[in-house]
């Protein structure tokens, strides 16, 4: 059984390669360059734990050569010590990604649940089940109207299925789900979420992550809320061994 910290090297990189200098807490600052809290490691215990990681074979690095044109990893190498540690502390440029050794490993403790995977793209959504995905579509703004500035056009989504379908670099599945679709401006959707009764109850002062205020029905609020419980449940895909 694996160690939490080794789960954690192992758990940052599914669905990305990982830059070795993004896992060192900023001088300044103490945080890191990934949506994470810092290890309480030093560099030479962070090195020890990926040196190890690469002997047992879970873990490849890769250098900028290692990636072709389109940026897909080509090749790969098991760095020595000397090499992690010169890349802890960036004095050389080197990345790491999970084997498929290394994607079982994080799989034999996470269980995930690949069917609730998804992710977004630019006017694009990939998903392994299409009921969640359609779901995603329609609560999409529900779920964003705090943050961003344009919103779906349900009517423009296009579907395909992708056999087999990539899920991760490293991770395939028999199926997947690709949707593209078109948006519009945020000042058009606004004009959707204006045109409520009176009679819904309206709620004042419901203040968005950019600083705005804006008057809100009791009726929307409860279906935001709703939307906001569902998505966090299929987001919670797997279980977090770190955080247990």
């Amino acid at each position: 059984m694996m160690n939490r910290f080794e789960y954690w090297f192992l758990d940052i990189a599914v669905e990305e390669v990982i830059g070795f200098g993004w896992i060192v807490p900023d001088d300044q600052y103490g945080c890191i360059a990934i949506d994470r809290a810092p290890l309480e490691l030093t560099i030479d215990e962070i090195a020890d734990i990926l040196h190890s990681l690469f002997q047992k074979g879970d873990l490849m690095a890769v250098s900028a050569e290692d990636f072709d044109d389109l940026r897909q990893i080509k090749g790969g190498f098991i760095p020595s010590l000397v090499e992690i540690k010169a890349a802890l502390r960036e004095e050389i440029n080197l990345g790491y990604y999970l084997t498929l050794k290394g994607g079982e490993q994080w799989e034999s403790v996470s269980k995930p649940k690949w069917n609730q995977y998804f992710h977004w793209g630019y006017n694009v959504l990939m998903c392994a089940d299409r009921a969640i995905g359609e779901r995603l579509l329609a609560e999409h703004d529900l779920l964003f109207a705090d943050e961003l500035d344009s919103y779906i056009i349900l009517e423009t989504s296009m579907w395909e299925e992708v056999v087999p379908w990539q899920a991760t670099y490293w991770k395939n599945l028999p199926i997947g789900y690709r949707v593209h679709f078109q948006s519009q401006s945020s000042n058009e959707q606004l004009e959707k979420f204006s045109t409520f009764d009176e009679g819904e109850g309206w709620v004042d002062f419901i203040r968005h992550k950019d600083g705005r205020v804006e008057r809100q029905p009791q009726t929307l609020i409860a279906r935001r809320k709703q939307s906001q419980e569902w998505y966090d449940n299929i987001r919670q895909w797997y279980i977090n061994y770190f955080e247990m």
